[in-house]
């Protein structure tokens, strides 16, 4: 199944009870049973951590808080950049996965969203 039979039955399936709401300052879903793959970077250092979570409002404010050990910075703020949701918390696991481990997964998306990235 090559890229455009996967997008063609995925669209078939995908007639998804869900609503996203994207403005400049949230992101947020209208389904509590989602589970995104997201994508921040620190205004400061400039650094891109990827995660996962069903929350990702709350989420964001955990890792701008310092809750969270390997996003704790003294300076600058996490700012989302990208986000994925799933249905299936398995899918996402997957994705996040893919996505931690450096390989072409990674190149790809870097590659898709270099213009929302934030730079010097």
């Amino acid at each position: 199944m090559n890229g455009r039979e996967f997008v063609k039955e995925l669209g078939k399936k995908a007639r998804r009870k869900f609503a996203i709401c994207l403005s400049s300052r949230r992101f947020s879903l209208k389904n509590k049973y989602m589970h995104c793959v997201y994508v921040i970077q620190n205004s400061f250092s400039k650094e891109i951590y990827i995660g996962k979570t069903d929350k990702l409002e709350r989420r964001l404010k955990e890792h701008n808080a310092g809750e969270q050990t390997s996003t704790r910075r003294k300076s600058g703020k996490w700012i989302l950049v990208y986000a994925e949701a799933y249905r299936v918390k398995l899918d996402a696991d997957r994705r996040e996965r893919a996505l931690k481990q450096h390989g072409s997964n990674k190149r790809w998306l870097m590659n898709r969203i270099s213009s929302s990235l934030l730079t010097d």
